[in-house]
């Protein structure tokens, strides 16, 4: 690491490996089946964001981005105007998690693509980078989100009300930024300790009713600060060489005691990636298995009359219920949706963020015969995230089904043709059926995009 500071040539594993990492990965070829991976990541997200940007959180913070955006540089997706780097990350990112459209990585409770993708695609947009950087800083980013917080101990932390998917998305914005920014391991080591120094936030997100606060927290700030800090430190800004791994450092004071290097050993390796999931259902994590099992329920016994069913039993890892158990949100409320499922044969998007079904007397009534069971057996199984629907009828019989690999997961992924049409549904009414086309057209072949400031530009309304 060529740098004039000699504290730089202290012996700091985890943070070497992390400069080396963000400094060669935007040099090399992506392996096809890596590139292949994140190109469903980066359609899976870039639907969330623009189907977001007609929800209220994602309103509310394109009307806060017209007010008050700077220099016309960015694409906003679904506005009509252009807006400053750092407003532009900030608002694509709240649009991203406006709903609970986006992926997600289960072993250190993080929505990756949220922040990531925003945050590379505004710089990539106003430096007029190329598309083969853009896919290899979302696979960075996509690297650095989730071992942040499993470094830290993300179960251990969720539970005792820190955040996670705040953090994680912090880390992973700002690592994208500095592989599209071209960052040297020297400038890596600034970055880490900004971003460290900013990583924060409580799960008091869960009493958020309206969905606002959760997008700023989850994505809208991480993908912000992520640019931020990365254009400070490109500017000359410095910082602390051992923020990781350094005496009062993230490590020590957040993961208090807990070992960090088994989540680092194998960066550069595999990547973290591989183990992202893409929702098949547009609700919250942890209601997939629910409504696998319910759907599959269905589909074993097609003639299923909900009038019939007396009573149903969900059961879900007791360390994720609580977060789904009869939540504020028709999309978080796991018993809601389940019911709205049995009744109407399957979900769609608009049924599943339909508020007035909340109290419609039908669903209401399913709703309060239902169940959630907190299973401390379902914490840790592999796969993870696995959940059990009972339906029990008035004849007496037992429908029962446990789903364990979850649709959409690495143990049971969705196939591009999935990602596309979930990706069509959301976006042709912002952006129209051809609009909608092209994106996916594009994203198909986003490395040889000269400009991946083409793409960003395709996600604007005229």
């Amino acid at each position: 690491m060529t740098t004039s500071n000699s504290a730089y040539l202290e012996h700091n594993p985890i943070r070497d490996l992390i400069a080396r990492y963000l400094a060669d990965v935007g040099r090399k070829p992506l392996a096809p089946q890596i590139a292949e991976k994140a190109k469903h990541h980066l359609l899976d997200t870039l639907t969330a964001i623009v189907s977001g940007s007609a929800l209220e959180p994602g309103k509310i913070a394109l009307s806060y981005g017209e007010k008050y955006a700077g220099r016309a540089e960015a694409t906003i997706a679904g506005a009509r105007y252009k807006a400053d780097i750092f407003t532009a990350a900030l608002v694509n990112g709240m649009s991203a998690h406006a709903d609970e459209t986006d992926d997600f990585h289960v072993a250190s409770i993080t929505h990756p693509g949220s922040a990531v993708v925003p945050a590379a695609l505004a710089l990539g947009e106003v430096r007029k980078l190329s598309g083969a950087r853009f896919l290899a800083a979302v696979v960075a980013g996509y690297d650095i989100c989730p071992r942040a917080t499993m470094s830290i101990d993300a179960t251990k932390r969720f539970a005792e009300g820190g955040a996670t998917h705040g953090v994680g998305g912090l880390f992973g914005a700002g690592a994208a930024s500095a592989v599209m920014l071209g960052f040297d391991e020297a400038k890596v080591v600034h970055l880490l300790s900004y971003i460290a120094q900013q990583a924060s936030g409580m799960v008091c997100w869960r009493r958020d009713p309206d969905h606002i606060e959760k997008a700023f927290d989850f994505s809208g700030a991480a993908a912000r600060n992520g640019v931020q800090t990365a254009t400070m430190v490109e500017h000359g800004m410095t910082g602390v060489p051992d923020a990781l791994e350094g005496r009062h450092g993230f490590f020590k004071v957040h993961g208090k005691g807990f070992d960090p290097w088994p989540a680092w050993a194998d960066l550069g390796q595999r990547p973290a990636l591989m183990d992202a999931a893409i929702k098949k259902w547009c609700v919250g994590s942890p209601i997939q298995a629910p409504l696998d099992a319910v759907e599959a329920i269905r589909a074993d016994n097609p003639g299923l009359d909900h009038r019939d069913i007396v009573s149903v039993e969900l059961r879900l890892p007791s360390d994720t219920a609580v977060v789904v158990d009869n939540g504020p949100m028709p999309d978080v409320n796991c018993q809601h949706l389940c019911a709205v499922a049995l009744i109407d044969g399957s979900l769609s998007f608009h049924s599943a963020h339909d508020e007035a079904r909340m109290n419609e007397p039908v669903t209401r009534g399913l709703r309060d015969r239902t169940v959630m069971i907190h299973d401390d057996s379902l914490v840790g199984a592999v796969p993870p995230r696995q959940g059990i629907a009972e339906i029990r009828l008035r004849n007496g019989t037992v429908l029962r089904h446990h789903a364990k690999a979850v649709r959409g997961t690495p143990f049971n992924p969705m196939t591009w043709d999935e990602v596309v049409a979930k990706g069509d549904d959301l976006m042709a009414p912002i952006l129209g059926k051809a609009g909608s086309a092209r994106v996916i057209e594009t994203v198909r072949g986003v490395e040889k995009l000269a400009d991946v400031g083409d793409l960003a530009r395709m996600l604007a309304v005229s």
